[in-house]
């Protein structure tokens, strides 16, 4: 079963799988944007993600990427390190979080006119 979200804001489309079975190391998230095609393997194991093919790339894989550290960043449950091992941040984790910012980012255009 194959899952979708558009984010309007950043006009770009996820795709993602309900099996966590595709790769040993992790979750698959495909981004489209444009005709461009990025692929990201969450690693829910270590709280990482990074592109499977770095060459294909594109502008919108780098706001994926910062999104991703955001929330690691500012949710202290996902943290790793200093001797602290933080829980495993899941892919739909992530997605909601998606989500959400995506909402705000509209709610707050709307507030602004």
């Amino acid at each position: 079963m194959e899952n979708k979200l558009f984010l309007s804001n950043e006009m770009i489309t996820l795709k993602w799988s309900n099996s966590s079975s595709e790769y040993a190391t992790g979750r698959k998230l495909i981004v489209l944007y444009e005709d461009k095609v990025a692929e990201f393997i969450l690693d829910e194991r270590v709280n990482d993600i990074f592109l499977t093919n770095p060459k294909n790339s594109h502008e919108k894989s780098k706001f994926i990427y910062e999104k991703f550290k955001d929330l690691l960043k500012f949710d202290f449950r996902y943290k790793w390190g200093d001797g602290y091992e933080g829980i495993s941040l899941k892919l739909e984790t992530f997605i909601e979080f998606l989500k959400q910012e995506d909402r705000n980012s509209q709610l707050n255009k709307i507030l602004q006119c």
